[in-house]
């Protein structure tokens, strides 16, 4: 898988939309990314898995922001799941991992949901 190459692969699990990334989240891919998820973020919670993420720029961060923004003003949550070690970095560089909710399993995701 090079560098330009991501695969996205949706579920619908009723109330929340379950999401798996796999390659680089850039600003080669970060459009088609947002373009995929954005339009759940105000109807469904975004369970979005980042473990096998290999790359996270600037430009995927700010995909992230906007999910969360978006989100957010509708009542409905993005979780991170299971955050690649180099996705778990930018993230704290950035701050904003006091922004996101990030837990280990998809399990661990369903207990947030279930406890808002």
């Amino acid at each position: 898988m090079t560098e330009a190459e991501f695969k996205l692969e949706k579920e619908d699990l009723g109330d929340s939309v379950y999401i798996t990334l796999q390659g680089a989240f850039n600003s080669t891919t970060a459009q088609a990314i947002k373009q995929e998820i954005l339009p759940h973020a105000s109807q469904k919670n975004i369970l979005l898995e980042l473990s096998q993420v290999t790359i996270l720029s600037s430009a995927g961060v700010g995909v992230l922001f906007e999910v969360v923004d978006v989100s957010s003003h509708e009542g409905k949550k993005l979780i991170i799941i299971n955050p690649s070690e180099r996705v778990r970095q930018v993230i704290n560089l950035t701050g904003f991992n006091e922004i996101f909710s990030i837990v280990p399993t998809l399990a661990d995701a369903k207990k947030i949901l279930a406890q808002a």
